[in-house]
This record gives C-alpha cells, sequence and structure tokens, in this order.
C-alpha cells in the first residue's frame, strides 16, 4: 500500500460533499440512532475510490495481512488461504505478505475484499476522515469492501461503531434488522441473533454509487450484490470521551506535568 501525494483541499471538499440540510439531516439521524440513506455529490464520491483506483493499488502495492484481507458470509477464509504458496504459512509474523493470484481466486469464489485502516495509505481518505471527525466529534476509521456481482458479504453482525457506509462504485443492496435496535452500550447477547429467514423483520435499502447509509452501532445487518461489483467506504465513528480530551490536553501542553524521576 502507499500513500498519495495528491494535493486535496480536505475543507473545500467537504462543503462540496454535503449541503447544509443534509449534514444536519446526518445529525439528526445520528442523534436519534436511525438508519439513513443520504444522496451526497456523486462525482466527489465516485472520485474518492474507483475501481480503477483499486486496481492500481492491488497491482502496485505490497499487500500485507492484516491491513489486506478477504472474507465470506460463513467466514471460512483464513490469511493461511491467501499467502504466496512458498511462503510459510505457519508463520508467527504478525504481517504477511499475501499473494494478488490468492486473493482474486478468493474473490471470484464469493469473497469480499477488505482493505482496513484505509486512512493510512491514502491522503484523501485519510483528509476527510478527519473533517468527518472533526464534524461529529468522533474518532473516524476507514474500512474499504469490494465485492463482485452475485456476492454475498460478511454474514450478519453488527458494528460496535457508527458507520457511515459511502458507496463509491457499483449497487450494494443491504438487509438491515428493523424489529429492535441492540445498543452497544450494554453488553449484547450474541446468542440473540435475528432469523435471517424471517424477511418481514428486515428492512431493504439499495446504495448506489453518491449514495451514504448511515448504521447505527449494534444495528443487525448484511449486505450484497447482484449484477453488479459494489466498493463502499466504511467510515467508523467512535465517540470521544471527556477523559481522552483531557488527556490529549495535558500530553499536549503540559508534557512533564506529574512526571517523577525514578
Amino acid at each position: 500500500m502507499h500513500n498519495t501525494s495528491k494535493k486535496w483541499n480536505p475543507s473545500y471538499m467537504l462543503n462540496k460533499l454535503f449541503t447544509d440540510n443534509q449534514c444536519k439531516e446526518l445529525k439528526e439521524s445520528i442523534e436519534n440512532r436511525q438508519v439513513k440513506k443520504i444522496t451526497l455529490n456523486k462525482e466527489i464520491i465516485t472520485s474518492l475510490f474507483s475501481i480503477e483506483k483499486l486496481n492500481s493499488y492491488l497491482n502496485n502495492s505490497l499487500l500485507i495481512h492484516p491491513y489486506v484481507s478477504v472474507n465470506n458470509f460463513n467466514s471460512t477464509t483464513s490469511k493461511r488461504d491467501l499467502i504466496e504458496r512458498t511462503t510459510n504459512k505457519y508463520s508467527n509474523a504478525l504481517e504477511n505478505e499475501l499473494s494478488l493470484k490468492n486473493i482474486l481466486f478468493r474473490i471470484a469464489k464469493g469473497d469480499t475484499l477488505v482493505i482496513n485502516k484505509l486512512q493510512i495509505f491514502d491522503q484523501e481518505i485519510k483528509n476527510l476522515a478527519d473533517n468527518l471527525s472533526d464534524l461529529f466529534l468522533a474518532d473516524a476509521n476507514v474500512n474499504l469492501y469490494y465485492a463482485h456481482n452475485k456476492t454475498i458479504g460478511i454474514n450478519l453482525h453488527f458494528d460496535y461503531k457508527d458507520v457511515l457506509a459511502i458507496q463509491t462504485h457499483g449497487t450494494k443492496h443491504w438487509k438491515i434488522y428493523n424489529k429492535e435496535k441492540a445498543y452497544t452500550n450494554e453488553t449484547i447477547d450474541k446468542q440473540k441473533k435475528p432469523d435471517i429467514d424471517n424477511k418481514k423483520d428486515f428492512i431493504d435499502i439499495t446504495t448506489t454509487e453518491g449514495d451514504l447509509l448511515f448504521i447505527p452501532k449494534g444495528v443487525w445487518h448484511y449486505a450484497f450484490t447482484e449484477q453488479n461489483s459494489s466498493i463502499h467506504l466504511a467510515l467508523s465513528l467512535k465517540a470521544i470521551k471527556l477523559k481522552e480530551v483531557i488527556t490529549e490536553i495535558i500530553d499536549n501542553n503540559f508534557p512533564e506535568l506529574g512526571e517523577k524521576p525514578l
């Protein structure tokens, strides 16, 4: 993976991305913990991460686990399936270089490609994450998900952080459990997983290029593609706690405070 050097004006892009009404609408959805789809500026959204850009990353960058991985609906693929056959698959190293050939094979088999912490490698994405972090007073992380056509994504799950799913390429169909909401402020019993066959308990939402979908933390969901492949950026937001703010202020302004010689 590499870091782009292209100049980018984040405040200008963010102003172009959201209208005042859209920003207000999104904030209200976050405050009310409601699933919400908002159609943004398609031209800017698709320029964030196109299929051509993804191909360039895959062909010209080091593919390192755990930053790059694949997953499927049954969660049966491991990094050992992706490591070059000439490499020791049982190495205890935390980071392993993966085989592009093996990754493409798993995608063709129906796996979803995941690039974790995309903001580390892409300056445009980092600027977007930083600006949305400032806007919502939250720590932001961005993961990329690519799914080929006729692919079911990661199995039914919920996230521990609020998620903004930004569709930059193709189309994705979402199934979102709407019977009850499980908030992650409390311990969630994963044994109470919804019955995926009860279609009436799920709402259907389709995102196309330029759409943003807000999914509150704790809401069960899964997604799939049909005729079109899909790239979406999952921008997770974690509310900043007061103690973290205080620690940041102390570390930045009073670094010697409280230090004592050994």
